[in-house]
């Protein structure tokens, strides 16, 4: 009937039932990139969601939901990402789940990403530090935007990233679009996206283009810093896009040691993000502490809810090593274990 999956209308959604702030996030990207007039920016709720067309007859479209309800999930199974750090396929370490509206999606996963999951590579120029990351922030941005558009909601699978030693793996339930290949994907197009209604509210908040350029962009900004494109795939009903890398040294890189968990809208575990291990020991630190377990004391003392595997990969160091750094802080009596069997952390003995 010439329609797209998210421009079809959901009758038990209300206009009501969406969320407020949403439309304030989307307001202040939009009133950023320029792309709407300040008239139509300050309409109200319901006539902006007529602006963006995605009301219909009164009723909302599935678009409207993804980009604005307070739980999109009520209505579309599987609209969230998973994120794993995996040793090799078969054995995850930690993982993460980010839940709400997309546009809160793609602000939470480059915060996890980047300050749970992906390492730096460190150079000088003269006396300044310069941390670049395995995969560009920019690159990685992009290739979650074509994700989260792109993606078939209809099959009710979540997003997939996978993150190894030295791999990105996305898995998107997606398509391409009719007679393309991965060839012709990968060569000048024009704009084909999957969900329009979703695409064009992006485009007015300024988060992407609408000339078919995201595939260009990434590779654009890989090879500033002399990395190699990515790897797409088609596999079966899926998508697949690999970013390959080699994994710096811990004596050329800077972990991030953040841990956050399970982000949903009024989570309260992002503002438990910890900030990176310094490079110099706090002045607080008590002097008498055991040389091999000072990092581990201040990567605790960073984050108090990061888990045994969590803190081996932050320092670059195995799980026994953790696990006996730990039994000597404890022993010490600067550490001990707060809260439940399941929801435990540490707490640091003043």
């Amino acid at each position: 009937m010439g329609l797209t999956w998210d421009s079809i209308t959901e009758p038990r959604a209300k206009i009501e039932d969406l969320d407020h702030a949403a439309f304030g996030l989307f307001r202040k990207k939009a009133r950023k990139a320029g792309r709407l007039d300040e008239a139509d920016i300050n309409l109200s709720d319901t006539e902006l969601l007529e602006k963006l067309r995605l009301v219909e007859n009164g009723e909302i479209k599935r678009g409207a939901i993804l980009l604005f309800h307070k739980d999109p999930e009520r209505y579309v199974t599987g609209a969230y990402v998973k994120v794993g750090y995996f040793n090799n396929d078969a054995d995850i370490l930690f993982q993460d789940e980010v839940h709400g509206n997309l546009f809160e999606q793609i602000d939470k996963l480059m915060e996890v990403i980047f300050f749970k999951y992906m390492k730096a590579f460190i150079r000088y120029e003269g006396i300044q530090r310069i941390e670049e990351f395995c995969v560009p922030k920019a690159a990685m941005r992009e290739a979650l935007l074509n994700a989260i558009i792109h993606k078939n909601y209809g099959g009710c699978i979540p997003i997939q990233i996978r993150i190894y030693r030295n791999k990105v793996v996305i898995w998107n339930d997606a398509t391409l679009p009719d007679g393309w290949t991965v060839e012709k994907f990968l060569e000048k197009h024009g704009s084909r996206p999957y969900n329009p209604e979703i695409a064009n509210a992006f485009f007015r908040a300024g988060e992407i283009e609408s000339w078919g350029r995201g595939i260009e962009k990434v590779c654009a900004a890989l090879r500033e810093q002399n990395l190699t494109p990515p790897e797409y795939e088609q596999l079966g009903e899926a998508v697949c896009t690999t970013f390959h890398f080699v994994e710096p040294t811990t004596s050329e890189s800077t972990i991030p040691a953040g841990s956050v968990k399970n982000i949903h809208n009024d989570d309260e575990s992002s503002s438990k993000t910890a900030q990176k291990v310094p490079k110099e020991l706090p002045k607080e630190l008590p002097k008498e502490l055991p040389k091999q377990a000072e990092a581990t004391f201040i990567a605790i003392k960073n984050n108090p809810y990061s888990t045994n595997d969590e803190l081996a990969y932050i320092l670059g160091i195995s799980s026994r090593a953790v696990r006996n750094h730990i039994a000597v802080l404890k022993k010490v009596g600067f550490i001990r274990r707060g809260g439940s069997r399941t929801k435990g952390y540490w707490e640091i003995v003043e």
